[in-house]
């Protein structure tokens, strides 16, 4: 089963961003999803970049053949454009008349129809049908042909949502019929073409593609930006989706033969490029889409296709399928987790857990790692509960002549990493692109995350290793982990025993300063696992009650749905389409929203049971989150977490409770118990530990019974 898609309805609930994209919560997430993209690309989108269309940058012996060519196959457009007779058997004459139609269609300012799609497709088959008859020597050898899928403006394969590209773009061998491709899948999508009636659609026409632009990320491992091309009205532009930026390119009229040269011109660039100018990491090498390794089951979705990715560091060969961490943000692709094996078939589950990432220049994961290693190493009891480096590499991209180039983002992006804030659409500020540079650490392999335990014991005691690493890089480095998920927690079998882990210090803050971390990676944190105030105040100061009040809706929400992915499936076929779950809304609306909802459900001890413990099935992990909601919310000099007005602090009956609350500042008419807690730091944290410790040895002793009764039963069978 594919990891990266959960379609709505499908028994795939691999991790949370899979469980949020199931169909208990199809709908609310994915409006969440699409206003958070067309928000990003907002933010993020520098438009009129004449670079963009000179950013497949090919190299100078190839410029002057490039451009041969592309006049020619202009000069011969527009004799076929002009051409007053009957096409007859001449396909290129068809092609070109057919484009003719579509533009006077589109100068007609009518809306945007799907079936004249196949008449834009046409034009991308005459280029295609150009350059392959056209181009010969050595450099045919490398060239590659633009061709359009045959479905357009359809539901495809390898995303989780029903949005529907208009057209798609894949890369062939220079040697393929030229004509439309089947089977079109996200794993196989070089470009997205996007199509509206005007060209001041084009705003809308970028934010839907950044949907589109997500998928892609989602489903091809070596894909590091994305490219798509706008057509409103009769103008073309390219868009590139970056690191820290959306790059848009000047307008390009279609009714004019320049503006045609310039689209085929981009054409014919993409046809020559170096894999890299494709959006692609040419340092991973992908294999072709394999068979499934399951049958398609009765009644259910076919399971999605396999591709297998080959990475070489230092010499040696490991390889993948996917990342362990699910792409669920458009931008930020500079940090993702592969499970690796050194054997293409991945025998024995993989060896190594890369970690590929593009920091900023003055940051070293594999150095933050190692520092973390020399400093916990000689704590008893956490030793093997945070990751150990085995390779740290710079990336290195291959160029002609066989000379490398440091990868990074001046050498990927060339003129559009340069372009100043001042260029932003309508003079908005966007985020200035620092530079980055690409890094691997290859780390031995942690284990699975924690929303694929065999059972809840082995969480609970994952749990408890991972939380007891937590304090120490809080108590000995003064580092506060700041991304408690379902991704960072791991467990692993060793030696028979059942083992946790921390993952993941990209987040990672100094909480004597606040200072958080540069170069944030935008792929991981949930808002359904944030905490109360790093909801309502992002720029809060975080303390370890935050990790805490995380790790409180972990398991909520696993104790919910299920500790793997069997469980989860079966729970959710249970449910009615539109479940009535409280717990739901910790994934829905805006920040404040969900803070709110959290406000409620935890107001009291009596609230949590009715809300969020009712609906638990799971009782050793019900158990565990009441515990660490009373370690939390309940102890001694706390109240809870509902805001009170000075009226309502009159009416407590606990004086202690009283006179704390009174020295709580009023904000907008009401004192937080919330920042009361952290008058209570050292005593909460003792609190929850000892609660992890008592979970932790039931958990244990659970495990042992059972495998002690395996074990007679075996005995007992063999006749002993």
């Amino acid at each position: 089963m594919d990891p990266l898609r959960a379609a709505p309805g499908a028994e795939t609930v691999g991790n949370l961003n899979a469980l949020f994209t199931s169909r208990p919560f199809y709908k609310a997430k994915n409006t969440l999803r699409k206003a958070e993209i067309e928000q990003r690309v907002r933010e993020l989108l520098i438009d009129n970049c004449a670079a963009a269309w000179h950013h497949s940058h090919l190299p100078p012996a190839y410029r002057r053949i490039a451009d041969n060519l592309v006049d020619a196959i202009s000069q011969e457009l527009e004799v076929h454009i002009n051409h007053q007779g009957d096409a007859g058997d001449n396909i290129q004459l068809a092609r070109a008349r057919q484009f003719v139609e579509w533009l006077d269609y589109a100068n007609a300012g009518n809306i945007e129809d799907p079936r004249r799609y196949p008449q834009i497709q046409g034009f991308f088959l005459y280029c295609a049908h150009e350059i392959q008859t056209r181009l010969q020597g050595a450099l045919r050898e490398k060239c590659r042909l633009i061709l359009p899928f045959a479905d357009f403006d359809a539901d495809w394969p390898g995303c989780d949502d029903h949005t529907r590209p208009d057209i798609s773009l894949c890369t062939r061998d220079i040697g393929v019929n030229v004509e439309h491709q089947q089977n079109a899948h996200y794993q196989d999508t070089s470009f997205i073409i996007e199509v509206k009636s005007h060209r001041r659609l084009f705003g809308e026409a970028v934010r839907q593609m950044g949907t589109y632009m997500l998928h892609m990320f989602r489903n091809q491992l070596d894909r590091r930006d994305a490219i798509g091309v706008t057509l409103c009205g009769t103008i073309a532009k390219v868009v590139v989706f970056g690191h820290d930026a959306v790059w848009a390119s000047t307008g390009a009229d279609l009714n004019t033969g320049p503006g045609r040269r310039t689209l085929i011109a981009q054409i014919v660039d993409w046809s020559l490029c170096s894999t890299d100018r494709l959006g692609l990491d040419s340092t991973i090498h992908r294999g072709p889409l394999l068979p499934p390794a399951q049958p398609a089951a009765a009644g259910r979705p076919p399971p999605q296709p396999r591709r297998v990715y080959e990475i070489v560091i230092d010499g040696v060969s490991y390889f993948s399928e996917a990342c362990r961490q699910v792409v669920d943000k458009l931008t930020g692709q500079r940090w993702r987790c592969i499970p690796v094996s050194e054997n293409a078939n991945a025998v024995g589950g993989p060896s190594h857990l890369l970690i590929d990432y593009w920091p900023l220049a003055n940051h070293d994961e594999a150095v933050a790692i190692s520092h973390v290693n020399a400093r916990l190493r000689n704590i008893v009891g956490i030793r093997g509960s945070y990751p150990q480096v085995a390779k740290s590499v710079r990336v290195k991209q291959q160029r002609e002549r066989g000379q490398t180039v440091d990868d990074d983002t001046e050498t990927a992006y060339g003129a559009l990493s340069r372009i100043p804030r001042n260029m932003a659409a309508g003079g908005r500020p966007v985020l200035d692109t620092h530079l980055r540079r690409h890094k691997r650490v290859l780390i031995n392999y942690p284990g699975h995350a924690i929303s694929e335990c065999e059972n809840e014991h082995s969480a609970i005691i994952a749990i408890s290793h991972a939380m007891t690493t937590h304090n120490a890089l809080f108590v000995v480095m003064q580092i506060l982990h700041g991304d408690i998920n379902d991704n960072n927690i791991v467990h692993r079998m060793e030696a028979g025993e059942t083992l946790g882990m921390l993952m993941g210090y990209d987040y990672a803050i100094d909480p004597r300063t606040g200072n958080q971390r540069q170069d944030q990676p935008e792929t991981v944190v949930i808002q359904a696992l944030q905490s109360i105030r790093s909801l309502e105040d992002p720029g809060a100061v975080r303390t370890p009650l935050d990790d805490l009040e995380s790790l409180l809706y972990l398991v909520c929400w696993l104790g919910t749905f299920g500790v793997n992915q069997a469980q989860r499936a079966a729970y959710i076929a249970g449910l009615p389409a539109d479940p009535n779950l409280p717990i739901k809304t910790w994934n829905q609306g805006t920040a404040t929203d969900i803070a709110d909802q959290k406000r409620l459900h935890m107001t009291t001890e009596r609230t949590f049971r009715s809300n969020i413990l009712f609906n638990m099935r799971n009782g050793p992990l019900r158990l565990l989150a009441l515990d660490i909601y009373r370690a939390l919310f309940l102890h001694p000099g706390c109240y809870g977490v509902t805001k009170v007005t000075n009226d309502e602090l009159a009416e407590i009956g606990d004086g202690d409770i009283r006179d704390a609350l009174h020295a709580v500042p009023v904000v907008n008419g009401k004192r937080d118990p919330l920042v009361l807690c952290l008058a209570f730091v050292d005593t909460i944290v003792a609190n929850f530990l000892e609660v992890l410790a008592r979970h932790r040895d039931v958990a244990l002793a659970a495990l042992n019974a059972a495998a002690a009764n395996i074990a007679g039963g075996a005995e007992e069978g063999a006749g002993v």
